[in-house]
């Protein structure tokens, strides 16, 4: 399944494709990694960054510069029942590896969770600056500059 088809089944598929025209208007720079990465079957959900504060500004004001123009052409409180109405943290999730992808980001794949002592201990040494408090396979992003981003398995 891929994270448009994710999307799709478990949010409203109209939000989807104004993100789409969004970033088209807005990111038009970013409109190839888009269609890139909702084609692809991975992501990194939770809107979870740990990186330098030039690096998180940068983010920042990309990420939000959608999300405002997507703001003022949904309404999460009609039509939108329940979660549903967290539509801008769902598509946020979406938009972190469409930056990190249409900006060049690169990055390096750690594991941050596991069930395995040689984990806590790499977070005890710091060579790992998180780990989650569930008991779930997750893998973070880290890059030369410190960006960390937490990513789920596939979804298949």
């Amino acid at each position: 399944m891929t994270i448009a088809q994710h999307y799709c089944r478990y949010h409203q598929t109209e939000d989807l494709a104004i993100l789409a025209d969004v970033v088209s208007r807005v990111a038009p720079g970013y409109l190839s990694a888009f269609y890139e990465v909702m084609a692809s079957n991975a992501f990194s959900p939770y809107n979870i960054i740990i990186a330098r504060k030039e690096v998180i500004d940068e983010y920042c004001e990309w990420l939000f510069a959608v999300l405002d123009a997507c703001e003022s052409l949904i309404d999460p409180f009609s039509g939108h029942p329940g979660n549903q109405r967290r539509v801008f943290g769902y598509l946020a999730e979406r938009l972190l590896n469409v930056w990190l992808l249409g900006s060049g980001k690169r990055c390096r794949e750690y594991p941050i969770w596991s069930e395995s002592p040689s984990v806590v201990e790499a977070v005890a040494a710091r060579r790992v600056p998180s780990v989650l408090g569930r008991k779930l396979v997750r893998t973070a992003f880290l890059s030369a500059f410190g960006f960390l981003t937490l990513s789920n398995s596939l979804i298949t």
